[in-house]
């Protein structure tokens, strides 16, 4: 007869994590796996290869992680659906914690349960909009002793004026806070034009810079084809994370994952 053990899935979480955020942190060394001979390499790590020669990360990055929920399609409990909320090192995609939520509007409730366990101090933490809160940001930057990067949309309308006022002009009045980056490639052309001014605690708890992005992209013949642009803050100076150490990667795939992340002091 098959029996059926128990199994504490928080308990699971604690352990593969802390083992994942150990190596993350260098206090463990990445297991080795070894390939089979003339295995080809994964389009992934071809990827990375090719971007690391192409796209060679500016000196000094602080270590990030980007905070995002995902549904897992497939699964099944008694109520419905998995949906996690989870700490994701961007670097290597180790999830450092994660926790479970009836559904997505429930992410917000368990951002402090999430983070508090973790040793996240002095990491660069990256959220979307729907992050964006006063009790999020003073916990990442009190308690927490870390760094976030906060998108701004109509969730925080104040905030997003004070951004878009910070921000207007012409390129030529922010050239030296604004960073440029093209990219050519998969039928398309990009590019991604990142400005950047001070700011402080009177538009948001622990801002320090105020960005905006703006992503425009054609086809091969040079005609645009669309254009997106996103504000956001940050809780590094100028002094910590320059616009070229905020410029967003071409494989970026939200607007949590598209703002690097700035240098150590």
């Amino acid at each position: 007869m098959l029996s059926i053990i128990p199994l504490d899935g928080d308990a699971l979480d604690t352990a593969t994590c802390g083992y994942a955020a150990d190596v993350a942190r260098g206090d463990t060394p990445l297991p080795v796996i070894a390939a089979a001979e003339d295995e080809p390499a994964e389009r992934e790590q071809r990827r990375a290869a090719t971007r690391a020669i192409t796209h060679p990360a500016p000196a000094g990055l602080l270590p990030a992680a980007a905070i995002d929920g995902k549904l897992l399609h497939g699964s099944r409990t008694t109520t419905g659906q998995v949906f996690l909320v989870a700490a994701v090192t961007h670097d290597r995609g180790a999830i450092l914690g994660q926790r479970q939520v009836p559904h997505k509007r429930g992410e917000n409730a368990v951002i402090a349960e999430l983070l508090t366990p973790l040793d996240v101090a002095g990491m660069m933490l990256t959220l979307d909009a729907l992050h964006t809160t006063k009790k999020t940001a003073r916990l990442i930057t009190g308690p927490l002793n870390a760094h976030y990067t906060l998108i701004l949309k109509g969730n925080q309308p104040l905030a997003l004026q004070a951004a878009q006022a910070l921000l207007s002009g012409t390129d030529t009045e922010f050239i030296d806070s604004m960073d440029v980056a093209q990219d050519r490639g998969h039928g398309r052309t990009e590019r991604r034009t990142l400005r950047v001014a001070p700011c402080d605690d009177t538009l948001f708890p622990g801002a320090r810079q105020v960005f905006r992005l703006r992503r425009d992209t054609g086809g091969l013949d040079g005609v645009r084809t669309s254009k997106e642009i996103i504000h956001g803050i940050v809780s590094v100076t100028a002094g910590q994370a320059s616009p070229e150490h905020s410029t967003p990667t071409p494989e970026a795939t939200g607007p949590w994952k598209t703002v690097s992340i700035g240098r150590g002091t």
